[in-house]
């Protein structure tokens, strides 16, 4: 529930508590408001985020292609992408993820295969090196910690003491927990928001 000058207090915040990874899972599709400029700068001074993408599937030809990301995408340097698209459809549960997504002559790394490039290029290279087309996704049986952003930053944008032990050197996933649009089956919830299963 952040507006996006909120979102750039969040994610200066957040980066300058020294995380491994930021995954950002929240799509910008068009341009918004003044804050928009604080934003994109917020996510350019980040060298360690994952920004999302997502992809049209053709199931005739079993092919990927148009990759949307948000407005701004051509102004950043130095950023990286994962695609965010499920292959499960709404009415399935999703049980799977597709790891890398060959896009026209690209290979574009899904969104947990990005962030666990930055987390761990050694396991992203055991990951690559299987070269399964489809993995199984192990769903946890315990709970990851949860924030609301007003608990990381202040009304004013600050972010409050002591977050930085908290977050730092961990992967932080920023996303909505409550929109019904990416919200999807899984065999541990019926309405499992797409961060969580990320």
């Amino acid at each position: 529930n952040c507006n996006r000058g909120d979102m750039a207090a969040l994610i200066d915040a957040v980066d300058y508590s020294a995380p491994r990874v930021i995954g950002l899972d929240v799509l910008f599709a068009i341009p918004g408001d003044m804050n928009d400029e604080l934003l994109i700068s917020a996510i350019d001074n980040c060298d360690n985020i994952v920004l999302p993408i997502r992809v049209q599937y053709d199931s005739k030809n079993d092919t990927f292609s148009s990759p949307i990301g948000s407005f701004f995408y051509n102004e950043l340097h130095n950023t990286h992408y994962g695609v965010v698209n499920f292959l499960s459809s709404k009415l399935t549960s999703v049980r799977n993820f597709k790891p890398f997504f060959e896009v026209g002559k690209d290979s574009i790394d899904s969104f947990a295969a990005s962030i666990c490039k930055l987390y761990s290029p050694k396991d992203y290279d055991i990951l690559k090196k299987r070269g399964n087309p489809i993995e199984r996704i192990n769903y946890a049986t315990s709970e990851y910690m949860e924030y609301d952003a007003f608990e990381i930053i202040d009304n004013n944008g600050m972010p409050y003491p002591g977050i930085e032990e908290i977050l730092c050197d961990k992967i932080v996933l920023i996303g909505g927990l409550d929109s019904d649009d990416d919200k999807h089956i899984t065999p541990i919830e019926s309405y499992m928001p797409g961060i969580k299963i990320h």
